[in-house]
């Protein structure tokens, strides 16, 4: 979204600092709340809606790795989510 609409115009919508629209951005392991992803994602939805599975997978693949590297794995078998933990 920050290719469409300045981070102040975000930090609005989204009832947070311009800083903390930074800080998602710039740093790894600062994220929004589950809330703010919502109204992120049905931003997204409303300016560039064929942008939204690419984010869900991209954040997917992310939250998987960083699972693994606690030891904790996801893997699917017959449409059910399992979890393994080392």
């Amino acid at each position: 979204m920050i290719d469409e609409m300045d981070r102040r115009e975000i930090a609005e919508v989204c009832n947070v600092t311009v800083q903390a629209i930074s800080n998602w951005i710039h740093k790894r392991n600062n994220h929004p709340s589950d809330e703010t992803s919502g109204t992120l994602l049905k931003l997204v939805l409303d300016k560039k809606p064929q942008k939204v599975e690419e984010i869900i997978r991209t954040d997917i693949e992310r939250y998987f790795e960083e699972l693994k590297e606690i030891g904790i794995t996801i893997s699917q078998v017959n449409g059910n989510l399992v979890v393994r933990q080392k």
